[in-house]
């Protein structure tokens, strides 16, 4: 991307795919940078996860030893609920 204050317009375009049965989340974004001399660059960023879900994720920590002392929302530790903004 480009620095601050240097004059570019960026445009962000975002495109996805979710395949619930795989867990896979295949995504692209693209990024137009327009220059103030009119100079326009593209750029195109694929990107692949696959995600894991809460009661998953608890089965294979405690599998693998490990208890889970909290579970949380948020980066500020509020509760985790289906309207946390990081759940």
């Amino acid at each position: 991307m480009d620095r601050p204050g240097s004059g570019a317009t960026v445009l962000k375009l975002m495109a996805r795919t979710v395949d619930l049965a795989q867990q896979r989340h295949q995504g692209h974004d693209h990024l137009r940078k327009v220059a103030p001399d009119g100079q326009v660059r593209r750029t195109l960023v694929p990107f692949a996860l696959r995600y894991v879900w809460r009661y998953e994720a608890e089965l294979l920590l405690e599998n693998a030893g490990f208890a889970v002392d909290g579970l949380y929302g948020g980066w500020d530790l509020s509760p985790f609920e289906s309207a946390a903004s990081r759940s």
